[in-house]
């Protein structure tokens, strides 16, 4: 894997911060605070997507399909949360490097991004890593609603 890039690494950095400063706020569970709740629609219409945003995004989702009955059952383990997270970023790092959406379409996507990212730091840690996981099954829910992704398969759970 190519190093990131310094202007990558602070948006890395800046969205990590942001993560943490949500799950410190009190106040996170108020629809306001929800990214997904943020998404609009392109004047009616989804927004475009490229390749690498359906690769990301279909990696991210298959993480989840491989891990669902576990999950779904609650006998996933810390450490199991521990390495979703950690594979789950990886494909958002690849997402972050490769995407290159129009700027109207990507600012929607942040939302969309922001709330697996948050879902991600959650499962790392010992409060409601479950939790984590139905939020982030969620963020996949709202992707093909807001995004043209024409190849999606949906989430299958």
């Amino acid at each position: 894997m190519k190093p990131l890039t310094p202007l990558l690494a602070m948006l890395m950095l800046t969205l990590s911060a942001t993560c943490l400063a949500y799950e410190n706020d009190h106040h996170h569970h108020a629809p306001q605070h929800n990214p997904l709740t943020q998404l609009t629609l392109n004047d009616g219409k989804k927004w475009s997507i490229d390749d690498s945003l359906h690769l990301g995004m279909t990696q991210i989702k298959r993480e989840i399909e491989n891990n669902i009955d576990a999950i779904h059952h609650n006998t996933f383990t810390l450490a199991e949360y521990e390495k979703l997270a950690k594979n789950i970023n990886t494909h958002l790092q690849y997402i972050f490097k490769h995407c290159a959406l129009p700027k109207a379409a990507d600012e929607q996507l942040h939302h969309l991004l922001f709330s697996i990212m948050q879902a991600s730091e959650q499962m790392k840690s010992k409060e409601q890593p479950r939790q984590a996981a139905v939020t982030l099954i969620k963020a996949l829910e709202h992707y093909p609603k807001f995004f043209a992704d024409n190849n999606w398969q949906a989430l299958n759970h």
